[in-house]
């Protein structure tokens, strides 16, 4: 994916943010990344995500 960056731009849970991800490849760069694992976040999390994104 040649991502070289990631910028934090929401913290949707403890340990579980939303990030924008820096790429040389136009397909890839500004392209929205949650990060989670394991039992972070809760049951309402990627609908949390998904407000949380680019409108």
């Amino acid at each position: 994916m040649d991502i070289y960056a990631l910028e934090v731009i929401d913290s949707i849970a403890p340990g579980a943010p939303l990030c924008l991800a820096y790429s040389e490849r136009a397909k890839f760069d500004r392209l929205e990344i949650s990060l989670k694992s394991g039992q972070l976040g809760g049951p309402e999390y990627f609908e949390k995500v998904y407000q949380s994104g680019s409108k």
